[in-house]
């Protein structure tokens, strides 16, 4: 057959385009996987389950650590991986990289705590060395120094209450999530260094300054009956529950712990207090303050609310329908609306400046508090699940109580009162008539 120059060429183009993969859409894929080369690296007494490991790309390994005795794994690092017992898993490889294992030699608890009690509350936890501690609960010993807690760098959850504590070195704990300090004698304390802190309780101590800018992950902080005149809660977004009571603040910005459910901040010396971004709030307890005014109309789903022996001369609570506890005592109201409250149990408000108020929504009442009032009338016929009714310091000249079958506790001391039935008030244990002209 006679081939032409031109055929000739036209074959030899053919060949190129096949064997380059010329005239196809799909793209190459390549016959084989990479592997990449994953090193282990061992510091102490130890070893792995192997040296050198060679990785598909994109997959992971597992490894394999055993101590020696008298060792522990203390940490391992490298190719991204994390570490579950004693089985490190690397992260998806791309590319070479080492493993860095270093085991620890076992520290016995008796060669870093110096405090006999605290030894012996460690000891009982069951543990002996010092990298096998994670939780210490040592209420009811009587441990005067924590020398040694520093050490303690596995542990999560500390508990010593009630005790003489003057210092702490937690500087070391970075692994602590929970913390219970309440009731010593401690003037200052660092929690700088524990960002894994969610759950503080600093209450009953010494404290003139709490600084908590770096626990981000804090839900719920005590440190009520302590000595602080202020504290910045602006990077505390997580908070909620905060309780801040019997402190000297004359100021607190929650503004940005919107997580709020519930605050405390009781027996400081408050002058104002805004809670307006505060909407999930279900307990808001600020009696004993110098509160002239309290805006609670953003808080809708408040439960319970203190606010008693302030200069309070009005509170709006007629958006606050969820209220099952309201304390006013001790103000300066002239009238309160209470009509829209009809879930309310308990009413506090003695020592103000009633003279009149209507209770006839409120049928739920269990526990009524109208002590030093002025008032001449109160209508109680609705409230038949009353169990204790107040009204010591009034000018009531009769009161109907027919109604009141399970009435417990009955206040009337200093009224104007010429008479009174209480034949239906069977359960009366306790009954107060005097200064009256009965």
């Amino acid at each position: 057959m006679r081939v032409t120059k031109f055929t000739f060429f036209l074959l030899l183009f053919s060949i190129f385009l096949n064997g380059c993969g010329g005239g196809s859409g799909d793209n190459l894929e390549p016959s084989f996987t990479q592997s990449y080369q994953v090193t282990v690296n061992i510091e102490g007494m130890g070893a792995s389950s192997a040296s050198n490991i060679a990785v598909p790309y994109g997959q992971n390994t597992r490894i394999t650590l055993t101590a020696n005795i008298g060792y522990h794994i203390g940490t391992v690092s490298g190719c991204n991986g994390s570490l579950s017992g004693n089985i490190y898993t690397t992260g998806n490889i791309q590319t070479a990289c080492s493993v860095t294992v270093r085991f620890n030699e076992n520290v016995p608890l008796s060669q870093v705590m110096t405090d006999p009690e605290l030894l012996r509350c460690a000891l009982d936890g069951g543990e002996q060395h010092v990298h096998e501690v994670t939780t210490l609960s040592c209420d009811g010993y009587t441990v005067l120094s924590m020398a040694g807690v520093s050490q303690l760098t596995q542990l999560s959850r500390l508990t010593l209450s009630n005790a003489s504590l003057a210092q702490i070195d937690l500087s070391k704990n970075t692994a602590l999530t929970t913390l219970n300090l309440s009731g010593n004698q401690l003037s200052s304390i660092d929690l700088s260094n524990l960002p894994q802190l969610t759950t503080l309780n600093v209450s009953n101590n010494q404290l003139s300054n709490l600084d908590i800018s770096n626990n981000l992950k804090l839900t719920d902080m005590k440190a009520f009956n302590n000595r602080l005149t202020r504290i910045n809660l602006t990077k505390n977004t997580q908070l909620i529950d905060l309780s801040l009571g019997e402190n000297q603040l004359v100021e607190i910005d929650v503004s940005a712990n919107l997580q709020l459910l519930e605050l405390r901040v009781y027996a400081n010396q408050l002058t104002s207090l805004n809670v307006s971004n505060n909407k999930s709030l279900s307990v808001l307890s600020a009696y004993e303050n110098r509160l002239s005014a309290v805006d609670i109309s953003n808080n809708k789903l408040l439960q319970a609310l203190s606010l008693g022996a302030n200069q309070l001369m009005d509170v709006d609570v007629s958006l606050n329908v969820r209220l099952v506890e309201l304390k006013l005592y001790d103000n300066q109201l002239t009238s309160i609306d209470i009509t829209n409250n009809t879930r309310l149990q308990l009413l506090d408000v003695d020592g103000n400046q009633l003279t009149a108020i209507d209770v006839s929504n409120n049928t739920g009442l269990l526990i009524v508090g109208l002590d030093n009032n002025q008032l001449s009338e109160v209508d109680v016929t609705k409230n038949t699940r009353l169990e204790q009714l107040d009204l010591d310091g009034n000018q009531l000249t009769a009161i109907d109580l027919t109604n009141n079958t399970g009435l417990l506790s009955l206040g009337l001391d200093s009224n104007q009162l010429t008479s009174i039935d209480v034949v239906k008030n069977l359960f009366l244990t306790s009954l107060d008539l005097d200064n009256n002209q009965v």
